[in-house]
């Protein structure tokens, strides 16, 4: 896409007379209104054929997991063991529950699994249950085997507690901030309050039972890995439009462009620009002030060459930040991710979780958590609009972090660009450009140095991997107590994770930090900052007419002849001098 924006020389010229200035080797959206028709819908295929690859492709195989709803009973050492026989004794008008005489013959066929108290929590402790459904906590008492009324891994949409808070029954944790995190260190001395749990009165009857194992029943899980073929299907013709414009620019793409600062000093240095002759002093800055460079004229309604006055040489010495003026970008994106976080803190205290480091911890990365879905994202898995706009919604990071990309791409881009602009005032060498004549050198792919496209290419590849975790698509399939599918409680929503969103705003930091500490490092002085600014280039390449071929020498930037007392600098095969401050170039 860059190189379908380089313009060619025809096109610099054609804007210089219109007053305006081209982008020279960074990726231009500016160039778009002065390059060929071809080229820009090319560019705009392009574009447009990525996104169908940021927005779907991340969604075309996901995982649909499953919430089994379970119910859970406490018996005694006579009622619990693995091969007994497990009676229900009802507790006031309650009758005996679904699964219940499942859960009887497998006591008595020994299938139960039994779990001690540590791997009892640990399996049970989990917002969506998938190879388990009912369990008998056998206490260290005696009792008659009772069934609590209690809903267990059902969906936000019908949940009223998290599923697991049955564990902390007579805790300090009990109906409050039930986590497994707190419970599962104590399990050596795990008890629960039946009464309390099954909401028997009076709550304190009976002290806590001491829990002393559990008789699992195992099932099949049913989590599925689903492959969207409508998706696929858009991103196959996605990838087959972006492949039909880049071979048809390799095919018909002949007319050579201005790619790298190479290639623009070398074709003005070969054909000066007659919109900046004696203009030696004149930089990016002064060509965006047009009161300095060129003027609209209202007589001739056309841009004119404002009067050329030969100009003090300030010999200032630049930092990096004044190549790119667009790190501004880089803080809002940190705002922006701020931002983020801070509304899903939010929506998790809405929801009536914790939102301590410890309890977002153990909501994991990528993980789906019914106190970490977005609100109003929520649908139904058989309405397909909605499904397609969770999709779309979750993968709308990638566009932004894909943008961020191409954002830090041209910030780097620039800054390199003009320290190889600058390094031509140390040292004489021959001019780097996409294809070399003579010794020319050949450049690097495109303008960006891999030291640092490297390292670029791959926190991008972290941040879109973190964004990935942080914001998904979240499918749960729910199954009720005797196992049957409930596909009107299935749901697809948007799931978010506060510890991704953490951790993609710390490998952004870390990029901008980098971008920062890079701006502040100083560039060599003795010539304007041209920066990516085709006209500035070319006011600095208009050598003497004896210096024949310059381009193709090894060339030095530096002051060469002076006039009536008027000083000129320029790029050059002859020998140079160092400009002197406060001295008139022209």
């Amino acid at each position: 896409m860059q190189i379908l924006t380089a313009p060619t020389r025809a096109e610099i010229d054609e804007a210089h007379t219109r007053g305006r200035w081209l982008d020279i080797g960074v990726p231009s959206v500016r160039n778009l209104r002065s390059i060929s028709r071809k080229r820009v819908l090319l560019w705009f295929g392009l574009a447009f054929s990525s996104l169908p690859l940021h927005l779907l492709f991340n969604s075309a195989v996901f995982e649909s997991l499953a919430a089994n709803e379970y119910t859970v009973y406490v018996a005694s050492h006579e009622t619990g063991s693995s091969k007994a026989n497990v009676t229900y004794a009802a507790l006031g008008n309650q009758s005996v529950p679904t699964g219940f005489n499942a859960l009887s013959e497998s006591s008595q066929n020994g299938t139960l699994q039994r779990l001690d108290r540590r791997a009892c929590l640990q399996s049970y402790g989990t917002y969506f249950l998938a190879n388990r459904r009912d369990v008998v906590i056998v206490v260290n008492d005696t009792l008659d085997a009772l069934v609590v009324n209690y809903g267990y891994g059902q969906p936000p949409s019908r949940a009223t507690s998290t599923p697991y808070e049955w564990m902390c029954a007579g805790t300090d944790h009990w109906q409050k901030d039930c986590n497994p995190s707190y419970i599962v260190p104590t399990a050596d001395t795990w008890s629960i309050n039946w009464r309390e749990l099954s909401g028997a009165r009076p709550f304190d009857a009976d002290p806590n039972n001491p829990v002393d194992y559990c008789l699992s029943q195992q099932v099949e899980a049913k989590c599925e890995l689903q492959f969207n073929v409508s998706i696929m299907i858009i991103v196959i013709i996605a990838n087959f439009a972006k492949f039909c414009c880049m071979l048809y620019t390799i095919l018909t793409h002949r007319i050579p462009t201005i790619v790298t600062i190479g290639d623009a000093i070398s074709s003005f240095l070969q054909r000066p620009d007659a919109a900046t002759v004696d203009r030696c002093t004149l930089s990016r800055a002064g060509v965006v002030d047009q009161d300095k460079w060129m003027k609209w004229t209202w007589d001739t309604q056309t841009y004119q060459v404002v009067d050329s006055q030969p100009q003090n040489w300030d010999g200032k010495a630049y930092r990096w930040f004044h190549g790119a003026s667009k790190t501004r970008r880089c803080i809002i994106a940190l705002i922006s991710a701020y931002v983020l976080l801070g509304s899903a803190i939010h929506g998790v205290a809405n929801n009536g979780s914790s939102t301590s480091l410890p309890t977002l911890w153990a909501m994991g990365l990528g993980s789906v958590n019914p106190y970490a879905l977005l609100s109003g994202g929520q649908s139904n898995n058989s309405d397909h609009l909605g499904v397609v706009g969770n999709i779309l919604l979750a993968n709308t990071a990638q566009v932004i972090i894909s943008f961020l990309y191409f954002s830090y791409n041209s910030i780097f881009t620039c800054e390199l660009l003009s320290r190889e602009w600058t390094s031509y005032t140390q040292e004489r060498k021959s001019l780097r450009v996409t294809s070399p004549t003579g010794i020319q050198r050949s450049t690097y792919f495109l303008q960006l140095p891999y030291t640092y496209a490297l390292p670029l290419m791959v926190f991008s590849g972290l941040l879109h991997w973190l964004v990935s975790q942080s914001i998904f698509l979240a499918q749960v399939n729910y199954y009720n107590i005797d196992g049957t599918h409930d596909d009107s409680s299935s749901i697809s929503n948007c799931g978010f994770s506060c510890i991704g969103i953490i951790f993609a705003i710390i490998v952004g930091s870390l990029l901008i930090m980098g971008s920062w500490a890079n701006c502040f490092r100083r560039y060599p002085g003795g010539i304007p900052l041209a920066t990516h600014c085709s006209a500035a280039i070319s006011a600095a390449c208009h050598p003497p007419k004896e210096d024949v071929d310059a381009a193709f020498k090894r060339v030095q930037y530096g002051e060469v002849e002076s006039k009536n007392g008027v000083r000129h600098c320029t790029f050059t095969s002859f020998d140079v001098s160092t400009p002197i401050a406060g001295e008139l170039y022209a």
